[in-house]
């Protein structure tokens, strides 16, 4: 067995994209889930958190907000530090999406 490099998961992910902007939407959430596996392998809460927000954004685009929204929000959450970085604003306005289109409240910051 050989060991995967750290940078497979956002390989994955950029695979996704490419996948998803060919029309591909089955091949780039198999991609974006691998990314996202791969990514919590290495306990790589970055890249997980971009993989996820990917997978969330075409999730939400198929009317499955909550499933979304249960996917991100954990990662989300588990950073402490650097919300005004730009993958976590970006995940930060999908929330506030989500939550608008379920009805649900949105997140709460942690406030550490």
């Amino acid at each position: 067995m050989t060991a995967q490099p750290l940078w497979d998961p956002e390989f994955k992910r950029l695979k996704g994209e490419l996948a998803l902007r060919a029309g591909l939407d089955t091949e780039a959430e198999d991609l974006f889930r691998q990314a996202l596996d791969n990514a919590a392998g290495f306990d790589a809460r970055p890249l997980a958190l971009r993989a996820a927000t990917r997978l969330a954004r075409l999730l939400q685009r198929r009317g499955e907000a909550e499933a979304a929204a249960a996917l991100v929000e954990p990662l989300y959450r588990s950073f402490v530090e650097g919300r005004d970085l730009p993958d976590l604003a970006d995940a930060r306005t999908l929330l506030e999406a989500l939550a608008s289109s379920t009805g649900k409240p949105a997140h709460r910051e942690n406030n550490a």
